[in-house]
């Protein structure tokens, strides 16, 4: 297969993506759900895995850093 065309999406005018249609799900209380996309699967840290860091290595690091919170 060949690549015809690359389309970046900046500002989301094609895709409607946030973080929050999928946590809204799993962590009901807006309140937790914000303080976990802030602390634990923060911007910064969600940039490594578009980075190229692999979903793995990266879930090992919040549950090292995170023991408190069940995985």
């Amino acid at each position: 297969m060949t690549v015809r065309a690359v389309v970046f999406d900046f500002g989301g005018v094609l895709f409607d993506w946030s973080p929050e249609y999928l946590y809204a799900e799993l962590i009901p209380d807006p309140q937790e759900r914000a303080r976990f996309l802030s602390e634990v699967c923060s911007p910064a840290w969600n940039i490594r895995q578009d980075a190229g860091r692999p979903l793995r290595e990266a879930t090992e690091l919040l549950v090292a850093e995170h023991p408190a919170r069940p995985a």
